[in-house]
């Protein structure tokens, strides 16, 4: 009777130490795929306003929908949107969003004022393809089934489970 409890702590810790390792691993896993699968929103966030014929980059790698403009030094009050146009472009290398200011000749007047921009946009790394986002989340599915039969198998092999069920 001791030595079926014996090996069946043994599984226990050998069970335990790893579904910790491969959690640990699925969670890094899914949070990359949570990252290249999804859009995300930036909610009032505030850049200082390039001057006449400048360029800023804001975060994301591609504009999804279109960008609200708030004068921020205004307490968010004042629509700039119609001096400033957001597109994707390639910069240095890297596609991006870029705010471009509207050039008509007249200063706009918001050059160096803090402005609010909401925003969704994919990040940086996302699958622009359906498919393959559709197999990158399929990984984070696997990994949690290879864990359970990881358990599974432990505890049939090594402990008391396994001569119960090999007892027919």
């Amino acid at each position: 009777m001791g030595k079926s409890f014996e090996s069946d702590g043994k599984a226990i810790l050998l069970t335990f130490i790893g579904v910790i390792i491969t959690v640990v691993m699925l969670l890094v896993v899914a949070n990359q795929v949570y990252s290249t699968t999804n859009s995300f929103t930036a909610t009032n966030l505030t850049v200082t306003a390039p001057a006449d014929g400048e360029q800023l980059n804001l975060p994301g790698r591609e504009l999804v929908g279109s960008v609200v403009c708030a004068n921020g030094s205004n307490g968010g009050n004042g629509d700039c949107s119609g001096n400033y146009t957001f597109t994707d472009v390639i910069s240095n290398g890297i596609k991006t969003i870029q705010m471009n200011t509207t050039v008509d000749g007249v200063n706009s007047g918001y050059a160096g004022i803090d402005v609010n921009l909401t925003y969704t946009y994919h990040p940086d790394g996302y699958l622009s393809s359906g498919s393959s986002r559709a197999v990158t989340s399929l990984t984070v599915l696997f990994g949690a089934i290879a864990i359970v039969i990881f358990v599974l198998v432990m505890f049939v092999s090594s402990g008391t489970l396994g001569k119960i069920i090999g007892k027919r």
